[in-house]
């Protein structure tokens, strides 16, 4: 038999990253695929959840052979593709660059635009910066 771990995804509910069955001494890890195992472990891990608190996300896939386990994975990218496009569908149109650090802040152009100093001299305000000569 063949398990993974779900790839690390939290918008989908996929937070286990690593996990351990310490009586039987292996590590499973969610960048590494799958693993062949025993039917028996393949049991105990079928009910492994992704957090304590939500027993019903389950945190391992399991696959009898390599074509389910390679269907799995079309499955699950056809489900992150989806997630994908509702997120795109859901951003904001403006560029993070034209959004101000906090609120009420000014950007450069904004600045330079109501006649802010510039580089290489005082702000004069109309006031000529001659000496007028007596």
């Amino acid at each position: 038999m063949l398990v993974r771990l779900f790839p690390y995804n939290p918008r989908l509910g996929h937070v286990l990253r690593r996990f351990t069955l310490a009586a039987q001494g292996l590590r499973f890890s969610d960048d590494r695929g799958w693993y062949e195992v025993s039917p028996e472990i393949a049991a105990l891990l079928r009910d492994v959840p992704q957090e304590e608190r939500f027993p019903q996300r389950k945190a391992f896939q399991i696959a009898e052979d390599a074509e389910e386990a390679k269907q799995l994975e079309e499955e699950l990218i056809g489900m992150m593709r989806t997630e994908e496009r509702a997120t795109v569908v859901g951003t904001a149109s403006a560029p993070l660059a034209a959004i101000p650090d906090r609120p009420g802040a000014r950007s450069n152009d904004d600045r330079q635009a109501r006649g802010a100093a510039k580089p290489g001299g005082p702000r004069t305000r109309g006031r000529s910066t001659t000496v007028a000569d007596e």
